[in-house]
């Protein structure tokens, strides 16, 4: 089983509150290039099987995450209700094109928005934040496990 994550600051970083959605927008553009890239590598190397693959998206951890610390903004409830909605609508876009991606090389996307942070991806995820806790890897690792294994070998 190959499980493949892209790193948090490939998309992130590095990201102000002033210019988050601009910023999160071309952080998902090098996601993109990078993920596309790397899918592409490890087709090779495996023969061109996609058994067994699996590529991860993201939940939202930002309430987490300390955000107004994190992305500099003062902290109001104005400000971080801005942030949750650039935030959110950025990620959801984020998953969407990792699952793209996997899917145009028939590699199994495992979506943990919905996973993690509940059906519409609204609910705290309770994993730990950007780096999960113990707990929050076990809830990533049950997400991976309902996508099957039947194809790994």
């Amino acid at each position: 089983m190959v499980v493949i994550q892209v790193g948090n600051n490939d998309w992130q970083g590095p990201c102000t509150f002033a210019d988050a959605a601009t910023c999160l927008e071309a952080g998902r553009g090098r996601v993109e290039d990078n993920l596309g890239s790397i899918l592409d590598e490890v087709l090779t190397l495996r023969g061109g099987s996609p058994n067994g693959i699996r590529v991860v998206t993201y939940a939202n951890t930002l309430l987490e995450d300390s955000p107004a610390e994190a992305w500099g903004y003062a902290d109001t409830s104005a400000n971080e209700q801005a942030m949750v909605k650039i935030y959110s609508k950025a990620i959801r876009k984020l998953d969407a094109t990792i699952c793209v991606l996997a899917q145009a090389r028939s590699v199994r996307c495992v979506d943990l928005l919905p996973s993690i942070n509940g059906p519409d991806g609204t609910q705290p995820s309770s994993i730990g934040g950007i780096h999960p806790t113990r707990a929050g890897h076990e809830r990533i690792a049950q997400a991976v496990a309902a996508a099957g294994f039947d194809d790994a070998s």
